[in-house]
């Protein structure tokens, strides 16, 4: 294909399930930066044949999947009956794909599939497209050869976040109010990885992966750099809430959340929600971020039985530092929420459940 002619890329995913998919949202950017157009298909708002035919009329030169582990089956089907008669590069990526990157040797037609963060290997996969270049050696991904397929080394992990663009927002378009708890929200990311080996999360897997490759594994964006990105989605529309993804924000060094909420006051002043440890809770962290807008605050409990968390769940942490820090979340007005989980493979898991439920009632969980 000469340089002139690429057409666009087409994402595809089972939904967006009311909120945002930021990791395709940022593929989605870089793929404009290179000056592809852009589609994005969810499974649950469009009926399949018309899906094609759009395929069809568009002709994507890519089409882009992304899955987590329940959504892979549909996306095999849809890229195995647009393969019958388009002709289009498959790529394939997300959690799904990233810890089972064998699904390429099970499915003739997928073409290629990217394991672990994507930004650097897609747009390197993009430019050989366009110029008609061979991308089998791309760092990430795995590529059908022929009768082959040429596994790549993952490349170390982004150090400096500032590199990665700011989410396509266009392309998932905001919920009508009330679709969400918190009304219309945006999602952001801060910050990626945890050093934490919990046994039900897939970051000591993803840690795993990488090996001793990069230099960090927690990694955060400039304070600037976020701020940026904030008050643009402020300026583009009106928005009750911004939801903070990362997997604790209490991982971010003291000083620089001492910053971003002095700077988030006096620029951004939304209502924002983030996510907790308890074993890193620190008072004067807490109060800060309340101060610059955070009325919501997530702390996972999973289990109300401390030999449980630690020994089966490796949580590395007690129960009175759960009820410490939501206690911290209720000093300071804070709406608080747990995450839990129910049916753990114990021996007594009803007993499990009610020591779990006494320990949120204990901790005065709000949600």
């Amino acid at each position: 294909m000469s340089e002139n002619s690429a057409r666009g890329v087409a994402f595809v995913v089972e939904s967006t399930y009311g909120t945002e998919r930021l990791g395709l949202q940022i593929l989605a950017a870089i793929t404009e930066e290179e000056d592809f157009d852009v589609w994005l298909y969810r499974l649950d708002s469009i009926d399949e044949a018309e899906l094609i035919r759009q395929m069809e009329k568009t002709k994507p030169d890519i089409i882009a999947y992304s899955a987590m582990t329940y959504e892979h089956n549909a996306l095999h089907s849809l890229n195995k009956k647009l393969k019958s008669g388009l002709g289009f590069i498959s790529i394939f990526g997300g959690p799904h794909y990233t810890f089972n990157p064998e699904e390429i040797h099970a499915h003739e037609q997928i073409d290629i599939v990217c394991v672990g963060e994507g930004e650097r290997a897609f747009r390197a996969f993009l430019r050989c497209v366009k110029k008609g270049e061979d991308y089998s050696s791309i760092s990430n991904l795995s590529v059908r050869c022929g009768n082959s397929v040429k596994k790549n080394p993952v490349a170390p992990l982004i150090d400096n976040l500032d590199e990665v663009p700011f989410a396509n927002r266009r392309i998932v378009p905001l919920d009508e109010k009330g679709h969400r708890h918190l009304g219309r929200t945006r999602a952001m990311m801060i910050g990626r990885g945890c050093p934490y080996q919990c046994t039900y999360c897939f970051n000591a897997s993803y840690n795993q992966i990488y090996g001793r490759n990069s230099r960090r594994v927690v990694r955060w964006r400039s304070v600037g750099n976020v701020i940026s990105e904030m008050v643009a989605i402020k300026n583009a529309s009106t928005i009750d809430y911004l939801s903070i993804d990362d997997d604790a924000i209490n991982l971010l060094p003291n000083d620089y959340i001492y910053e971003f909420c002095e700077r988030y006051k006096r620029e951004v002043s939304i209502p924002f929600s983030a996510q907790f440890r308890a074993n890193l809770i620190d008072e004067g962290i807490v109060k800060a971020l309340n101060d610059a807008g955070m009325q919501w605050a997530n702390c996972g409990i999973e289990t109300g039985d401390e030999f449980v968390a630690n020994n089966l769940l490796k949580r590395r942490l007690t129960s009175q530092q759960i009820i410490n820090t939501f206690r911290i979340f209720d000093k300071y007005g804070i709406k608080s929420f747990s995450q839990n989980m129910i049916g753990l493979p114990v021996e007594d898991p009803v007993g499990d459940a009610l020591k779990t439920i006494a320990l949120n009632i204990k901790a005065k969980v709000r949600y």
